[in-house]
């Protein structure tokens, strides 16, 4: 059965992730967060770069669609683009991206983090 990102991630916030031994509190994401935080601020960036990493550690695009991913996270993009990519923190000469593949079904193949 196909769970939406938005319950997806309710369920995420209230119970953590699981199978990994991960703390409740490790698979904590916020939209509202996430899109509010400014890439090219260090600190900002920072927390950014840890939000992406749930992202990716947590599975919380697993299986999903485009417009799911741009409930998640906003757009990344063009709507037919294969990629989508947001910046996440600078790093010494570009910056740490989190990339979202799309494929089949304009549904998400991947999810990992990348330097620009």
């Amino acid at each position: 059965m196909r769970t939406t990102v938005a319950a997806a991630a309710l369920v995420v916030l209230l119970a953590g992730c699981s199978g990994s031994g991960d703390d409740v509190a490790g698979c904590d994401f916020d939209t509202e967060e996430w899109v509010g935080l400014d890439a090219t601020d260090d600190d900002q960036g920072a927390r950014k770069g840890e939000l992406a990493g749930i992202v990716v550690d947590c599975g919380l695009l697993d299986d999903a669609t485009r417009a799911e991913t741009a409930q998640l996270l906003g757009e990344g993009g063009a709507a037919d683009a294969t990629s989508w990519e947001y910046m996440t923190r600078p790093t010494m000469i570009d910056f740490e991206l989190l990339v979202v593949d799309f494929g089949p079904g304009d549904t998400v193949t991947r999810v990992y983090v990348s330097q620009s």
